[in-house]
């Protein structure tokens, strides 16, 4: 007695698989044989993607793989190939051979289990081509699909597809092609062009109407003046459909309607709607003037209460302009009115009192007690009080200043300069030394100005420009 052949899943012989006996089913009644597995007839159990793996398990979590089962990879390095379950758990497929590399995570595979097949009693195969014939959006597309066909009234007729799957349609009899559409289409973009405005000037471009000969596509033929030119062949109207007549009655009236329509800014029409009224018992046109104005009898007119009457407006629009009168723009003429302004005696409303100038006149009843900082003349140009440019020249800006008080005979605040040589002259410090400007006299000065000097300060004159100044008088008082 013999027992059955054993050995390994593939020839790696991993050390990981151990040999198993291959198993012994009935024959008959009298014979055993080998059992023997068909890989020709598996189905798809269901899809799922690597987790993470080795070269020798997946991890996919919740998997439907069983002992015996087929991997075959939908995806990445070993898309298309096949490789034979040796053990599963829960999360992981433990496959029968080492993998060169492993597959990478997110790696697609579909999960096959072999099916005996089944024939009937004469030993033809029963084949159920809807099994697997369905798939669910984003599954691939399963071995076995479904044909799909239609009836013509005669024969059944299988649905025609493109080599891409995409289905094949016939035009019915007279329908637009493709091209005729793009036609259409851009015949629609020109849609704007051929708008016209009623009593306006025509568009100068038209949509192109056609229609069939029932073989050809015809033009719609119109005379010169663009009216169709019709065959009658037959003309039935429906039962309450409005005859040719009535609707160009109603083409007339709706005309009528357009021509009063004005467009705001422009130009008024020729026509306009006839606005009625009423006056209690008929409908009565409302009466205009020839210049379009409304003409309106005010019979009666009731203010609400509280409103201003005309007559109190006025009298506040007087008012208003009175106030007017008196309000004068600052560095013109005064006007011919103005505000009485007011004071108070302690009881009565007084008005201010001026002069006939206009000048306000004042009795100063009480002053504070002011203390004055009167100023005292501490010194004069040393020489004379009055120098001649003629005898003492002025030197001119490059030479050093003429000395005029040698040595101040107290503090300065002020000077008063008087000047007839017409000309800019220059006080200076420490003239002798290196002389400093502190004052510029001006041509024809007559008057007083701040002048800050020490006690003791010897002081100088020279020309400010290169000319030196040997005509007219200058009198200078210094104030301390």
């Amino acid at each position: 007695m013999s027992s059955a052949p054993s050995g390994y899943p593939n020839n790696q012989k991993l050390d990981r698989i151990n040999t198993r006996h291959a198993g012994v089913e009935p024959r008959d009644t009298t014979k055993d044989a080998l059992s023997v597995l068909t890989h020709q007839y598996v189905y798809v159990v269901g899809t799922d993607a690597v987790d993470s793996a080795t070269t020798s398990v997946i991890t996919a979590a919740s998997h439907a793989a069983l002992r015996g089962d087929v991997i075959r990879f939908t995806s990445g390095t070993y898309s298309g190939r096949d490789y034979k379950v040796w053990d599963t758990a829960t999360n992981t497929i433990t496959l029968c051979e080492d993998l060169s590399t492993a597959p990478a995570a997110l790696d697609t595979f579909q999960i096959l289990r072999h099916r005996y097949p089944v024939v009937d009693s004469t030993g033809n195969l029963i084949a159920n081509l809807t099994e697997g014939a369905t798939a669910a959006t984003g599954d691939i597309l399963p071995d076995l699909v479904k044909v799909v066909a239609g009836y013509d009234g005669t024969a059944v007729r299988v649905l025609k597809t493109d080599t891409s799957g995409i289905l094949t349609v016939g035009l019915p009899s007279g329908a637009a092609t493709l091209a005729e559409q793009q036609t259409q289409t851009t015949a629609l973009q020109l849609i704007d062009d051929v708008i016209g405005a009623s009593g306006s000037t025509p568009p100068t471009k038209g949509v192109l109407i056609l229609g069939s000969d029932g073989v050809n596509a015809r033009t719609v033929t119109t005379d010169t003046d663009g009216y169709l030119q019709i065959d009658v062949l037959t003309s039935a109207l429906p039962s309450g459909a409005a005859t040719l007549a009535e609707q160009q009655t109603q083409t007339t009236a709706l005309q009528l309607i357009d021509d009063p329509v004005a467009t705001v800014g422009s130009a008024i029409t020729t026509k306009a709607f006839a606005i009625a009224g009423t006056d209690g018992a008929d409908a009565r046109i409302l009466k205009t003037d020839t210049g379009g104005e409304l003409q309106v009898d005010v019979l009666t007119s009731g203010l609400p209460t509280g409103a201003a009457t005309l007559a109190e407006q006025q009298t506040q629009t007087t008012a208003l302009q009175l106030i007017d009168d008196s309000v004068a723009t600052i560095g013109s003429a005064i006007t011919a009115k103005g505000f009485t302004v007011a004071g108070t005696d302690g009881t009565n409303a007084r008005a201010i009192k001026t002069d006939s100038n206009g000048e306000l006149q004042v009795d100063v009843l009480t002053l504070p007690n002011v203390t004055l900082n009167m100023l005292d003349v501490v010194d004069f140009i040393d020489t004379t009080p009055i120098l001649d440019t003629s005898i003492t020249n002025i030197p001119a800006s490059g030479s050093a200043p003429v000395t005029i008080v040698a040595n101040l005979a107290a503090t300065t605040k002020r000077l008063r300069a008087a000047d007839t040589t017409g000309a800019f002259i220059g006080v200076y410090s420490d003239p002798a030394g290196t002389p400093v400007l502190e004052f510029i006299i001006n041509p024809g000065m007559d008057n007083e100005t701040d002048f800050a000097a020490s006690g003791g300060t010897v002081l100088g004159l020279r020309s400010m420009t290169a000319s030196a100044i040997s005509s007219g008088l200058v009198c200078i008082q210094f104030y301390g």
